[in-house]
């Protein structure tokens, strides 16, 4: 499976808000911010997205551009921030060279998984293209057909019901 979702960080947008929402089936998956139009390649939080006090190669800005993303579901999904970069750059082009990264697990049942960039959308600009691809699943027994997904031994953030949580999986 492979999806990609445009979001909007402008108000109004098609959306009450800047997000994208779906039924996403039980498995292991890897969503990224990519480049897409010159409106949705990355955001930023502050209007006509001039950035600021950014350093000499272009990163670490006060204000500037980015690719963060967080995603929430209703249900236990269990996510991975590969690369949570919420760091500030001088370009949208300049983002996506370091672009935000999760890997997230949706357990037991398809389950509704909210991508969202932010929630005080009254001066954003841009907006963020994202690509959600179906990563194996792996089996303890792996001459076996099961496609239940066995989760790696890390520290993780458990979303469930719009609260996240630190959780330890030994």
């Amino acid at each position: 499976m492979m999806r990609t979702y445009r979001i909007s960080a402008r108000y109004p947008s098609g959306n009450l808000l800047p997000l994208a929402v779906d039924v996403i089936p039980p498995g292991h998956y890897r969503v990224r911010a990519i480049a897409g139009t010159p409106d949705y390649s990355a955001w930023t939080a502050w209007s006509r997205g001039v950035p600021s006090d950014c350093d000499r190669d272009g990163r670490h800005c006060t204000r500037g551009w980015m690719t963060f993303f967080e995603l929430w579901s209703p249900r236990s999904v269990e996510t991975t921030a590969n690369r949570p970069t919420n760091e500030r750059f001088c370009s949208p082009e300049k983002a996506l060279e370091h672009p935000c990264e999760r890997t997230f697990y949706v357990v037991d049942q398809a389950s509704i998984v909210v991508f969202y960039i932010d929630d005080s959308i009254h001066d954003n600009d841009g907006g963020l293209t994202l690509c959600v691809e179906s990563l194996p699943t792996h089996t303890a027994d792996s001459s076996t057909s099961s496609t239940t997904a066995e989760r790696p031994s890390s520290t993780r953030s458990s979303v469930k019901g719009g609260k996240a949580r630190k959780a330890r999986n030994d």
